[in-house]
């Protein structure tokens, strides 16, 4: 089956210039004037915290503040080694244009598709050369569409609804001044109707999807709620579900990561670890590495 991969921010740790997600929180919060206490709250709660008790109250400005911060970022080597691979859909909850950077080294040009202002349900880049096109789905947002980059409750949430109307068959947009409505899922699995590739939601259901660089704590309420949805979907309802998920992690014996592993495998999730030696995590994620390719 094909294989789809999914990327986190885990890949970019592994350059010279890292994101520090808690650094950057406290460094808005400076910022907006205001105290925030980070101890044992998810980020997307701080996050709605840190928009509700800021002195604009002007999101799209915090906003800001971030889309300058991720473009510091430094590629990671890590990325000229996924970039070969035969892949054709790259999802990543990476704001940053990373991956595209290294495409267009090697010859690609890039092609924004579908533009949504807010949302990414169907906002896809195009890689395009001539032998090859390859899909990158940035779903939690990109740096190019501020209001797009997810961060809090709000826009998560607002997120899970539309991924659950895709889901359904009741999700409606508009093409060339048309409007358009996705098929539901289970029409799509028992082949009432064809899979229309019009957003990432549909390659958990019809491809191998390889989770690799992704920390997937219990904020990412999206991710949980479509893994829980395809279980659903094929132990309740009997639906014809052939594609497998796998999830790749270094671990270093965290008792919430343990908790982790356990929910993804009753989601029907094969998860793949490497140990963590000498807390030298570059070693860790290039055997990792390896274990994903001989996999794919």
């Amino acid at each position: 089956m094909e294989a789809t991969l999914f990327l986190g921010n885990g890949i970019n740790r592994i350059s010279k210039n890292p994101l520090d997600w808690r650094n950057l929180l406290l460094g808005l919060a400076k910022n907006e004037h205001v105290s925030l206490r980070l101890e044992k709250k998810p980020y997307i709660m701080i996050y709605e915290e840190l928009v509700l008790h800021s002195t604009s109250k002007n999101e799209y400005s915090i906003k800001e503040q971030i889309q300058q911060q991720l473009k510091e970022i430094t590629i990671s080597p890590l990325y000229e080694e996924l970039y070969s691979l035969d892949i054709k859909n790259y999802i990543t909850t990476n704001y940053d244009f990373s991956l595209e950077k290294v495409f267009e080294g090697n010859g690609y040009k890039r092609d924004f598709k579908k533009q949504e202002t807010l949302y990414s349900i169907r906002t896809h880049v195009t890689m395009l050369k001539t032998d090859r096109s390859v899909n990158i789905w940035h779903i939690h947002g990109d740096i190019d569409r501020i209001a797009s980059i997810a961060l809090g409750l709000d826009q998560y949430c607002g997120s899970v609804g539309k991924i659950d109307a895709y889901l359904k068959g009741n999700y409606s947009y508009k093409e060339g001044g048309k409007e358009k409505r996705s098929q539901a899922i289970s029409t799509k699995l028992e082949g009432r109707a064809s899979f229309d590739s019009v957003s990432w939601i549909e390659l958990f259901y019809n491809t191998d999807i390889h989770i690799f660089g992704f920390g997937l704590n219990f904020s990412e309420i999206d991710i949980w709620w479509i893994l829980n949805k395809r279980q659903r979907d094929l132990e309740i309802k009997k639906l014809p579900i052939k594609n497998k998920i796998y999830y790749y992690d270094v671990y270093y014996k965290d008792e919430e990561q343990q908790a982790k592993y356990d929910l993804l495998k009753g989601f029907g999730v094969e998860v793949i670890t490497v140990d963590l030696k000498d807390n030298d995590w570059e070693t860790a994620t290039e055997s990792l590495l390896k274990r994903m390719k001989a996999k794919i």
